[in-house]
């Protein structure tokens, strides 16, 4: 927070970072109410001060001083410390207050899902197949797993405290955002039933099964909420999604005709019902499977189908990762080097209005 303009700043001299130099009394001596604690005082000077590198980087910083400052004085509430503040001048944000608990995060939005009980399930299950690189690999995954768990929490906080608590973004907004970090959800328990059965050819391939999982940081991006729009859903929807992400994690599994055999039904469907961005994965799976199994031509079918119905949903991100695969299959294994360079070039035109995001810039790199 700053100073108003009225507000004398502290000396120069005096570091913010140690109260006990001389400055200025934060309420006047004739004010009937209590002054406000000498913690609270160090804060509001940090706060005021007038290098901006001496101040708090963010609110989070902010909130968690003030959290210990309420921890080592327990007698003191909340609204002490806003009319300390009050009276001292100060402008505060509206996260000067705890963060409401709906911000909070809460354990059972993946229990069941990924909890202890699930890690000690996957580590149980690598365990029964003998492979003497289960355990190693076991922890892995799981470190994987954990990983983005902790993704998905910090994506529901910024979602939740971006409209409850800043005011940036709308109910609609946070709906929406809700609605796609469910489906992140659901991808991730798709991987992990998957992971749970402990089966040979699952255990060899259980890192590329736990990586992958669909960004949670894509819920931010308007492109990507644009299918969340409908407030009332749809049934159709969230069963074509969960046969999308089992389909997706047969896939990565290498079982690459039972994914084909998966999707089938749900990309045909997606297709006619005008589901965009779930046709446009549907199809990626598929002719991900068809070109694992040796059939170029299916597989640069489907990804044609997954372009327009990636331009459809005007998602320029997938549209970029789609001409990429486009690119790798024309290189690969249809010998069309001409056309993968277009291709290629394509994939970076689409990046650059999807934002040029850095992360998918290095993907199209790499490939």
């Amino acid at each position: 927070f700053a100073s108003p303009d009225s507000t004398p700043a502290p000396p120069t001299s005096a570091p913010a970072e140690r109260p006990t130099h001389p400055a200025p009394a934060l309420a006047p001596r004739s004010d009937p109410r209590p002054p406000p604690p000498r913690w609270l005082r160090a804060l509001a000077l940090r706060g005021l001060a007038v290098d901006p590198a001496a101040r708090f980087p963010d609110m989070r910083a902010l909130i968690d001083a003030c959290e210990r400052g309420r921890t080592r004085a327990r007698r003191l509430t909340v609204g002490l410390a806003a009319l300390g503040l009050a009276a001292a001048g100060a402008v505060l944000v509206p996260v000067a207050s705890a963060v409401p608990p709906q911000c909070q995060d809460d354990p059972r939005l993946l229990a069941g899902i990924w909890d202890p009980d699930a890690a000690l399930a996957v580590r149980q299950a690598f365990a029964r197949g003998g492979q003497p690189w289960a355990d190693t690999t076991a922890t892995s995954t799981i470190a994987a797993l954990d990983a983005y768990a902790a993704r998905l929490r910090a994506e529901e906080r910024a979602a939740c405290e971006a409209t409850r608590v800043f005011g940036r973004r709308s109910e609609a907004d946070l709906s929406q955002r809700t609605s796609c970090l469910d489906d992140r959800r659901a991808a991730l328990r798709a991987r992990v039933d998957l992971l749970r059965r402990g089966e040979p050819d699952v255990v060899e391939r259980a890192l590329a099964i736990a990586h992958d999982l669909p960004d949670p940081e894509r819920c931010r991006d308007p492109a990507a909420l644009a299918a969340y729009a409908d407030p009332a859903g749809d049934p159709t929807r969230a069963r074509l999604r969960a046969a999308i992400d089992g389909a997706d994690a047969l896939l990565r599994a290498g079982r690459y005709a039972a994914a084909e055999a998966a999707v089938d039904e749900p990309r045909q469907t997606a297709r006619a019902r005008g589901l965009h961005p779930l046709a446009a994965e549907a199809h990626r799976i598929f002719a991900d499977a068809r070109q694992h199994q040796g059939d170029p031509a299916a597989a640069e079918d489907a990804l044609y189908l997954s372009l327009w119905a990636a331009e459809a949903a005007h998602d320029d991100r997938l549209a970029a990762q789609t001409w990429s695969g486009l690119a790798r299959l024309l290189a690969d294994d249809l010998a069309c080097p001409a056309e993968a360079r277009r291709a290629a070039a394509t994939a970076f035109a689409a990046s650059e209005r999807a934002g040029a995001d850095v992360r998918l810039v290095a993907e199209l790199q790499v490939d």
